[in-house]
């Protein structure tokens, strides 16, 4: 909101002065991390940090989640924001005062600085709440890194192929109701420098599906191969074609990635092996290419080798996650927003499309979503990636992931009048 520009001023004044208590927060959830569904001390600091702005925290929405409405002071919408909280289960790389504490487990992907930048943009808005119109949820999210079995009665699960995420199970219990109408997420992100937030139009995040196939030849002496039927044989005609999807099957201005991520298959050096089973995992910023274009392929696939090699196979194909699709209005918005608080500098449109995926798609196919990144990579530092044991980013990215998502939010909900500010 234009008339709301003075508001914007104060905000990267007010996430200054929260830093350094940001950083001390974000520094104990880094050397506490807790793994998906176990995050009890985290979500109870959470609940504690919502507490003290005069929120209502329901706590314990599945397993450990957290939710909390902040209210502005004339009633208008409902706006959410989203916030990941788990750890990766790794072993942390030496280094750090503040290194995990527990074996196996690592904030390698920055859900702690997340964590720390939900809690200060709830802060900056309990400040200025006198100024909003509406309503903002935060939820605080378990298990972005660990989907959790869907139930399939008597069937057993299988690592990586069919699985339901946390999104999904929050919105079950309720995380977007009554009438939320749209929801925001963030994320770090080490390609950018900090001070820089990535806005992009359209898709931000790519969707996944993986899959789960089982080749079955016929079990022969080694020295005999033509009695049998060598799985491993099929499987390797498989492996080359399976490249031709992405190169071949779909136009080259759609990014797709099909990658086989295990094989196991024989018994014994000397014995034709009469099953392989292997799975894998589709990458796609498109959902009918991952739901639809990708399976079929497959299948055709599977069809022609095992009929012409004599072999049979089964095959599991399962859509997990959609793209994180960004909404237009929410973009040019935010964009406007951002440059009003950090400058024009600070936005960044276009950006290489990247492949991993988010839950956060779960949220954004219900309600108008967006989804920013924030840079956290110090000039003249090297860029280090998410998920290695050894990320560590730049802590003042989280004032501007602060500044930048409270600027979002008030674009939306500031009413324009100055009376009440505390400054």
């Amino acid at each position: 909101m234009a008339g709301a520009s003075w508001l914007m001023t104060h905000l990267m004044d007010e996430a200054e002065r929260q830093f350094s208590s940001l950083v001390e927060l974000q520094r104990d959830l880094h050397a506490h991390p807790e793994i998906g569904y176990e995050e009890k001390r985290t979500s109870a600091r959470v609940a504690e940090e919502l507490s003290r702005l005069g929120l209502e925290p329901r706590t314990g929405v599945v397993e450990t989640g957290v939710i909390a409405d902040l209210c502005g002071e004339a009633p208008g919408d409902t706006l959410a924001l989203r916030v990941d909280m788990d750890a990766f289960p790794i072993d942390e790389a030496p280094g750090l005062a503040w290194r995990s504490r527990y074996p196996g487990a690592a904030h390698v992907c920055g859900h702690d600085a997340h964590t720390a930048i939900g809690i200060g943009v709830a802060r900056v808005l309990a400040r200025v709440k006198a100024q909003l119109k509406g309503t903002i949820r935060f939820i605080f999210q378990p298990a972005e890194e660990r989907p959790l079995v869907e139930d399939e009665g008597e069937r057993p699960y299988r690592e990586g192929v069919r699985a339901v995420s946390a999104a999904e199970l929050m919105i079950r219990s309720g995380a977007l109701e009554p009438d939320v109408k749209a929801v925001f997420g963030l994320h770090l992100w080490p390609a950018l420098p900090t001070g820089r937030i990535g806005i992009e139009q359209g898709a931000a995040m790519a969707g996944v599906a993986n899959f789960l196939a089982s080749v079955y030849g016929r079990s022969a002496h080694g020295a005999m191969p033509d009695q049998g039927v060598d799985a491993i044989a099929v499987t390797a005609q498989l492996l080359s074609m399976l490249q031709l999807i992405s190169s071949r099957q779909k136009p080259p201005s759609e990014p797709l990635v099909v990658t086989v991520g295990t094989i196991r298959g024989g018994d014994r050096r000397n014995v034709i092996a009469d099953r392989v089973d292997i799975t894998g995992t589709v990458r796609a910023l498109s959902s009918e290419l991952l739901r639809n274009t990708v399976p079929g392929h497959l299948r055709a696939m599977f069809d022609g080798v095992t009929s012409a090699m004599g072999a049979s196979y089964d095959l599991e194909y399962y859509p997990l996650i959609a793209p994180v699709m960004n909404d237009a209005a929410l973009v040019q918005g935010a964009r406007a927003a951002v440059a009003s608080v950090l400058g024009g500098q600070a936005v960044v449109p276009d950006m290489e499309k990247a492949m991993t995926s988010e839950d956060f798609a779960c949220f954004a196919e219900r309600v108008p979503g967006l989804y920013i990144k924030i840079g956290c990579t110090a000039p003249g530092q090297p860029v280090l990636p998410l998920h290695f044991r050894g990320f560590r980013f730049d802590e003042s990215a989280i004032k501007y992931g602060v500044a930048a998502m409270a600027a979002i939010i008030c674009d939306r909900l500031a009413t324009g009048d100055r009376d009440g500010l505390e400054v």
